[in-house]
């Protein structure tokens, strides 16, 4: 199943009450999803925006130097970064370099959603590691040990994350800076909120 695919999916799983305004089960996108409907609203409300964002900000990654490299995915939510950037790597013939992704989420539900997508969209032989924990607000926690590197470049996908005023951003940035010798961070965040955030980090 591709992105496209998993959206019109969640999009036909939602009873018809909620088709038409499905951000109202989530919150407008801020809350932890809990229930198979929260989940599925919020692909059918945000997910064709998401893919399309993840997208538009993978347009200009240099896909030609990977090699031995991971994915991490920062508050993942259901997977759609993942989801995105490997069917990017699928279109640029880039794949057989990948060795792990870690996919980072404080909902639960949300988390085994993204973990049961990737390990149906990727190659048996990645490996795939799923962390239930939030994102520390102190840029002094020793939280998150295990959440480590495994190949000699990462890419870092921050989607719709770094906007959350509780998380901090030195700490982020201080794990980021302790993992492969060679990073790629790529940001995409909600349209004219976060951007101060983004920037500051």
């Amino acid at each position: 199943m591709d992105t496209q695919e998993l959206i019109r999916y969640c999009t036909t799983q939602l009873p018809d009450s909620m088709k038409d305004r499905p951000w109202d089960a989530t919150n407008h996108g801020r809350a932890i999803l809990q229930t198979e409907e929260q989940l599925n609203a919020y692909i059918a409300a945000y997910g064709e925006m998401h893919f399309i964002k993840c997208r538009a900000a993978l347009q200009n990654f240099p896909f030609d130097s990977l090699t031995n490299y991971e994915i991490v995915d920062w508050g993942c939510g259901q997977g759609i970064a993942s989801l995105t950037l490997y069917d990017m790597l699928k279109e640029h013939g880039k794949v057989y370099g990948l060795k792990r992704i870690t996919l980072i989420e404080p909902s639960e539900p949300a988390l085994r959603r993204a973990e049961a997508f990737v390990k149906r969209a990727v190659d048996q032989r990645v490996e795939v590691i799923a962390i239930n924990k939030c994102i520390p607000s102190s840029d002094v926690s020793n939280d998150m040990s295990e959440v480590t590197s495994s190949a000699s470049m990462a890419i870092h996908l921050f989607s719709n994350i770094l906007d959350i005023r509780t998380l901090s951003l030195r700490w982020l940035a201080k794990k980021v800076a302790s993992f492969a010798r060679q990073q790629h961070i790529v940001c995409v965040g909600p349209a004219m909120r976060g951007e101060s955030r983004i920037s500051d980090f």
